[in-house]
């Protein structure tokens, strides 16, 4: 894939979490701390996609494990990026 082909779906990806989070704040802000939550999630999901698409080159995968994505990140980055220590 071409690097158009990957940044103009990663970027997609990311201004859809933005959004999610923005609306999730909102949310917050309203007492909604069930729809909150739940708009926080999207948006993790939807920027774990978009790192997927940007640095594996691939879509990602159909899921809403928001584990499976960082995890299979991680093994092919050899990243570490969980605040464990």
């Amino acid at each position: 894939m071409d690097n158009e082909k990957i940044h103009k779906p990663a970027e997609e990806w990311i201004i859809q979490a933005e959004y999610d989070i923005e609306t999730a704040v909102f949310m917050l802000n309203a007492g909604r701390y069930i729809y909150a939550v739940f708009m926080a999630h999207l948006a993790l999901e939807k920027l774990f996609k978009g790192l997927y698409v940007y640095y594996l080159r691939q879509n990602p995968p159909r899921t809403h494990n928001l584990i499976l994505m960082l995890e299979r990140i991680e093994t092919i980055y050899k990243l570490r990026l969980t605040n464990e220590e």
